[in-house]
C-alpha cells in the first residue's frame, strides 16, 4: 500500500490473477505521475508542497521550448518567498527505483550523482515508498521559491515599484532565468518486470489519481493428512501416496 500521507486508496477490486487499486493524490493539484506509455502503468510521482499550510501549491504543464522535446512543468505557489519541499514516490510494487531531482541537467549513470548534480541525498526508493526532500544537499538549507519581478512606474505616485512578472513575461523576457529542476528516474536493472514497463517509454502527467494493477500470488497448495498409526502427518497434496506399502511417499 502507498504512503497515506500522499495517496488515498479509494477502491479495490479483486479478480483471479490480480488486484486493482484506485488511488487519489492527497495533493491533487501539485502531484505529477510518471506513467508507462503503452500500458499506462503508474511508476513514480513527484509532489511539490509549500511549508506554509496557508500557501497553495500547483503543478501545471507548459509548452516545451522550440529547442527541446522534453516535457516541461511549472511549479507555482500563491505566496512569494515560500519554503517548499519535493516528495518523490515509487508507485511500483515490483522493485527499487533511483529517483533524482537535479539542479543541473545530467544523464545519471551512477547510484548517487552527489551534490554536483542532485539536490536529494536519499534517492533509492523501495516498493511503495515515498521520501520528502526537506533541503538541498548542497547547503542543507530550505529551498525557497522567489517570484521574478520587474520595475515599473506607478502612474498615481510616479514612483518606481516592483511587480511580479506574468508567466508569459517570465518565459520570453527572462529566458534562462528562474529556478529549474530536472528529473531522473531509473528502475533497478535486476527487476525485469519493472524494466519492461520503463522500456515501453514513459510520460509525465499532472494526474489527480491513477489505478495500479497488482499481481496476486497464487493460493497456497492444499494440504491433507496421512495417518501413521495414531499421529497425523501433514504433506502437500502433490506428494501423494505411491504404489507399494502405506509408508512410502512419492516425491517430485
Amino acid at each position: 500500500m502507498l504512503d497515506r500521507r500522499f495517496f488515498e486508496r479509494t477502491d479495490t477490486k479483486h479478480n483471479k490473477a490480480s488486484l486493482l487499486e484506485s488511488y487519489k493524490a492527497v495533493y491533487t493539484r501539485s502531484t505529477m505521475v510518471l506513467f508507462s506509455r503503452k500500458t499506462r502503468t503508474p511508476l513514480a510521482a513527484l509532489t511539490i508542497k509549500a511549508d506554509d499550510v496557508g500557501c497553495l501549491s500547483m503543478l501545471t504543464g507548459r509548452p516545451s521550448p522550440k529547442d527541446s522535446s522534453d516535457p516541461h512543468f511549472q511549479g507555482m505557489l500563491n505566496m512569494p518567498n515560500q519554503a517548499f519541499t519535493f516528495t518523490i514516490s515509487n508507485l511500483s510494487d515490483k522493485g527499487l527505483i533511483n529517483f533524482n531531482v537535479l539542479h543541473t541537467p545530467h544523464r545519471v549513470s551512477t547510484v548517487d550523482p552527489g551534490p554536483s548534480y542532485g539536490i536529494n541525498e536519499v534517492n533509492e526508493l523501495r516498493v511503495n515508498e515515498s521520501y520528502t526532500i526537506e533541503a538541498d544537499q548542497r547547503n542543507n538549507r530550505k529551498m525557497i521559491l522567489r517570484g521574478k519581478t520587474k520595475t515599473v512606474v506607478d502612474p498615481e505616485t510616479l514612483r518606481e515599484k516592483e511587480v511580479a512578472l506574468t508567466v508569459d513575461e517570465t518565459e520570453t523576457k527572462t529566458k534562462g532565468e528562474g529556478l529549474y529542476f530536472y528529473l531522473s528516474v531509473v528502475p533497478d536493472a535486476s527487476c525485469k518486470a519493472l524494466v519492461e514497463k520503463y522500456s515501453e517509454g514513459t510520460i509525465w502527467k499532472v494526474a489527480p489519481g491513477f489505478v495500479r494493477v497488482l499481481t496476486r500470488p497464487p493460493p497456497p497448495m492444499p494440504r491433507r493428512q496421512l495417518f501413521y498409526g495414531s499421529l497425523p502427518v501433514e504433506v502437500p497434496e502433490w506428494r501423494s501416496s505411491a504404489r507399494g506399502s502405506g509408508n512410502e511417499i512419492a516425491s517430485q
